[in-house]
């Protein structure tokens, strides 16, 4: 149950923070707001009970350790922390000035990373606990003349990537919500230096702008923050955390192995005539230098082999050997006899239907780079 938790929203003052944090109050959660701007902390909190303003900037380490001093004395430890605060600029990069790069990534990246740092001890000292970032499809694909907000969400996808592998068997998850253009203060300003630099109408601005959408619409404020979604997320994320630390273990205990190693090999299984390293860790979702140790101790254990292509010192192709293949079929059919096990209680239907529903996001997801 959220009911009865603390939660720190940054940039609580306005657009996507304001409508998060006013979410969180509604389902019962204590929440407290930061920002720059007093009368819009204010303005917020006078719209809930439960919403506790406090004046503090994300790139002050001082001020949010301050705010982390006081706010869960009054209020509890913070139980889930969303990282919010943002800017936003616009220029070609070669117009760009180091300051208005540094002061991009300061707020959006080194203040996301000052928000969540003081919350990662206690969180995993308690073995419980949500941070989520909010970033944008900026952070996952270029967009132009914004160069140093696009530098800056990727990073911020990258720590919270990063963060979520560290507190993996926590009980802490790290996610990150990647909108697109959103209807804020913050695409206002965004419309105004449009219309100051082209000439263009502001509905002519707006329109550019909702057309880089995938809905070919601005996005609404309360749809980034809607709680059903993030509970289903939040669901789907234990389910599949649970069901992963049960086959890692039961993988370690009969084939003395891990679960990246069996990914590798699952990869590899796949494709008989191989497949290049950075092809494997393109598959894998992880990098070249994770996939590399895992394929140096299957090639020293005889389960795969590994030749240059082309004589290419540079590029490599691993496949599986003939006792990799073997040893491989062997854990498969254990494996899937655990998730059978383990998904005992989802019917047949009910699994055609979540796994159709699935492979349809991820095609929608995957549509959108």
């Amino acid at each position: 149950m959220i009911a009865g938790r603390h939660a720190l929203v940054t940039g609580g003052g306005s657009g996507v923070g304001r409508t998060v944090a006013l979410a969180l109050a509604q389902a019962g959660v204590a929440v407290t707001i930061c920002g720059r701007r007093k009368d819009q902390l204010e303005a917020t909190a006078g719209q809930s009970k439960a919403i506790h303003p406090v004046v503090a900037d994300v790139t002050d380490e001082a001020a949010i350790a301050a705010l982390y001093d006081t706010a869960p004395k009054a209020r509890g430890p913070f139980d889930i922390v969303v990282a919010n605060a943002g800017i936003s600029g616009s220029n070609p990069a070669h117009r760009t000035s180091l300051a208005d790069w540094q002061r991009t990534l300061d707020v959006n990246l080194t203040g996301s990373f000052l928000t969540v740092k003081p919350a990662l001890a206690g969180m995993t000292s308690r073995k419980s606990g949500r941070i989520v970032f909010v970033a944008s499809t900026a952070g996952l694909k270029g967009y132009a003349y914004v160069a140093p907000y696009v530098a800056a969400k990727h990073g911020v996808v990258g720590l919270m990537r990063a963060l979520a592998v560290e507190t993996a068997k926590t009980g802490v998850t790290v996610n990150a919500v990647c909108p697109g253009f959103v209807e804020t203060d913050m695409l206002e300003e965004s419309v105004r230096r449009i219309v100051d630099k082209t000439g263009r109408t502001s509905a002519e601005a707006r329109a550019s702008l909702a057309a880089t959408n995938p809905q070919g619409r601005l996005i609404q404020p309360q749809e980034v923050a809607g709680k059903e979604k993030l509970r289903l997320w939040i669901r789907l994320l234990r389910a599949s955390r649970t069901i992963e630390a049960e086959l890692g273990e039961r993988l370690s205990k009969e084939f003395a192995t891990t679960l990246p190693r069996f990914d590798v090999l699952a990869a590899l299984y796949r494709v008989p005539d191989g497949m290049l390293m950075s092809d494997l860790s393109r598959f894998l979702l992880v990098s070249n230098g994770n996939v590399t140790g895992i394929v140096d101790r299957l090639v020293s254990e005889g389960l795969i082999s590994r030749a240059r292509r082309n004589g290419d010192r540079r590029t490599s192709i691993v496949r599986l050997t003939p006792h990799g293949k073997d040893s491989f079929r062997t854990m498969a059919d254990a494996h899937e006899r655990w998730v059978g096990e383990l998904l005992a209680d989802v019917s047949k239907a009910d699994a055609q239907r979540l796994a159709s529903m699935l492979k349809g996001f991820r095609s929608n997801w995957e549509g959108r780079e």
